[in-house]
């Protein structure tokens, strides 16, 4: 039998809009960082790595983001010149 234990996993959320009372949903569960980027189509999901076996944190998440803010900023910057 296979075991997932120690291996990096990448969810993708989506946190509600601000005036609700609910707590951020799972989109899905990735192997990679580029699979969970693509499934964040809205502006408001975001990724983050997670050990399997382990719990997610109740605060900062280390390595999350938002993919589309971060794809406007990368756009953005490219675009500033001299």
């Amino acid at each position: 039998m296979t075991t997932l234990s120690g291996k990096i996993v990448w969810l993708a959320m989506r946190h509600p809009e601000p005036d609700s009372e609910r707590a951020a949903e799972v989109v899905g569960v990735f192997s990679t960082e580029e699979k969970a980027a693509a499934a964040c189509t809205e502006w408001n999901r975001f990724i983050g790595p997670l050990e399997m076996d382990t719990a997610a944190p109740d605060t900062e998440w280390p390595g999350a983001y938002y993919p589309m803010a971060r794809a406007q900023e990368t756009h953005t910057s490219a675009d500033v010149g001299p």
